[in-house]
């Protein structure tokens, strides 16, 4: 079954605004839809009619929806947190995409168009070390497995933050000895140099840690020099894919699955990362799991094998994916300099969460 799905396009105001990539993106699209006409000889208006991507989303959920598996709503929702957030944060971009459902295993793909790439940022107390990548052409393929459901994909991509990049670069550069013990005695002796606390997102993603007094008391210097350490060593993440499956007791859990590293710099970030994940004791864990439920969840999703985990809960990396509904700065200190610091879900003054909201705000690439 064959479903097109494209956002609405306002020609007038394209062709108004003498855009030219914007009228040879409707040009391709017009292109397309000529193309495939003539591949299945049957005219442009004898097509399968379009739908909101919203719609398309739904489709997909209902062909699996039928077999009352977990894990394969779960996979949906996943999905569905991802692209809605595109369309609600940038609702002028258009967007096209292609349902493919088998009838017969229900294996169920889905390939989206956007006119541009588009990236967003994590919300800093989420404390994720990355911005969040989708390529103009990015796909999907929902199937079921011997124990719980895969989703595959292309064009999603997680980037280390750009000041972390820079920093280790430096690091590496000027310091003698490159280790996590001449790196956080620099960090704390030259921050300011390279990571201002008016503009960079890794200084706030670390005062927005160690700036919390319960943290502090019970982090130790080692724990400190291992925290700056975990962030200059990230890496680019290609997502191939997540697989979602019941752990022993029954809770559907999530694990990713990367490209390899591609290059020698990429495989020695890998090692260092692997090296230190795995050492880390379990009070560390317990600790992250209650301090920073959003990158404890990361870190089962990407490395559940090194730290003996089941994967992540889905629910908590579905709202980590989905689009925020309410952000902005601080009222105060570098808070203030700080276009996420608000994206937070709302409380009562006993600490019940009332309303949830997405982690994210999308910008075109």
């Amino acid at each position: 079954m064959w479903c097109w799905s494209s956002e609405p396009v306002d020609v007038e105001e394209l062709m108004r605004a003498k855009s030219v990539p914007a009228i040879k993106e409707l040009e391709r699209v017009e292109d397309c839809e000529e193309a495939t006409a003539s591949t299945t000889g049957t005219s442009a208006s004898e097509q399968p009619s379009r739908t909101t991507l919203d719609e398309a989303l739904a489709q997909l959920r209902a062909a699996w929806q039928e077999r009352n598996d977990a894990s394969a709503l779960a996979a949906c929702e996943v999905l569905e947190g991802l692209l809605r957030g595109v369309k609600a944060h940038l609702p002028e971009l258009p967007i096209t995409a292609q349902l493919d459902t088998e009838p017969e295993t229900l294996a169920t793909s889905l390939q989206v168009q956007f006119l541009h790439r588009v990236r967003r940022v994590i919300a800093t107390r989420s404390r994720i070390g990355y911005d969040v990548l989708l390529q103009d052409e990015v796909s999907f393929s929902l199937s079921q497995t011997e124990d719980g459901v895969q989703l595959h994909i292309t064009g999603l991509e997680f980037h280390p933050l750009e000041d972390a990049v820079a920093l280790r670069r430096h690091l590496q550069s000027q310091l003698k000895d490159f280790t996590r013990e001449s790196c956080y005695q620099w960090w704390e002796d030259h921050k300011e140099e390279m990571c201002p606390l008016n503009s960079s997102k890794l200084r706030w993603i670390l005062e927005s840690i160690l700036g919390l007094r319960s943290v502090n008391a019970v982090t130790p210097p080692k724990g400190k020099e291992k925290m700056l350490w975990g962030f200059l060593h990230t890496r680019r993440l290609v997502v191939e894919s997540f697989h979602f499956r019941r752990d022993e007791e029954g809770h559907v859990r999530m694990r990713a699955k990367v490209e390899e590293p591609i290059s020698e710099e990429e495989r020695a970030l890998q090692a260092s990362s692997d090296e230190m994940i795995a050492e880390m004791p379990s009070h560390e864990l317990k600790l992250g799991e209650y301090f920073m439920p959003s990158s404890m969840n990361w870190l089962e999703l990407f490395h559940y094998h090194l730290i003996g985990h089941p994967g992540a809960d889905p629910a908590k990396i579905t709202k980590l994916l989905s689009g925020a509904t309410s952000w902005g700065c601080g009222a105060d200190g570098w808070h203030q300099y700080d276009e996420t610091w608000t994206c937070v879900d709302q409380k009562t003054l006993l600490g019940k969460t009332t309303l949830e909201q997405g982690r994210v705000i999308w910008h075109q690439a």
